[in-house]
């Protein structure tokens, strides 16, 4: 049986990519955050500003947070400081409680070193907070060049932004380019 950097490695054709950008949570690491326990707090500390938040279906918790801040800023302006802050600590306390459960998958290190060694670019973008990324894989920068948080871009993934910047800064080129995860 081969090990998963011997499959991935077999995968490639010779120059056809020459940088990998990768997701975090369930591409390298499990994913443990229980998001609909995290949707449900979000809505209920948003009705500490709006009698009827917007419902919030998805994971993109940021497409969320614009919707309703702009509804509260309609009422009270004043207090849309003070709802960006709490709703941004209550997601980096649960990333971070999570981080504490979550786990390298087995194959990671070996796959991103079995691509580093044949010269392939490696970036990590992810929506997360950087502090968890590091708190679950403290030694990801010996494996990738290149790790984009949330903090680390005006506007995050989905939004291409976030993947033109991790691009950039492995002076790579899109078509010869893949986005894993």
């Amino acid at each position: 049986m081969t090990s998963p950097s011997t499959q991935v490695l077999h995968m490639q054709q010779p120059g056809s990519i020459d940088n990998l950008i990768l997701d975090f949570d369930g591409t390298l690491a499990e994913q443990v955050i229980d998001f609909d326990d995290l949707k449900t707090r979000l809505l209920e500390m948003s009705r500490q500003y709006l009698a009827e938040p917007e419902k919030l279906d998805t994971g993109n918790f940021t497409h969320w947070m614009e919707q309703t801040r702009e509804k509260i800023a309609e009422t009270y302006k004043a207090k849309v400081r003070e709802f960006d802050v709490k709703t941004w600590r209550m997601i980096k306390d649960t990333e971070l409680e999570a981080a504490g459960r979550a786990r390298v998958f087995e194959f990671s290190r070996e796959v991103l070193t079995g691509l580093s060694s044949q010269g392939i670019g490696l970036a990590v973008v992810t929506r997360n907070c950087r502090e968890a990324v590091f708190k679950v894989f403290p030694d990801i920068l010996e494996h990738v060049e290149v790790v984009l948080a949330r903090e680390d871009t005006p506007r995050m993934k989905p939004d291409p932004v976030h993947i033109e910047l991790a691009l950039d800064a492995l002076d790579g080129q899109a078509h010869k380019a893949m986005l894993v995860g």
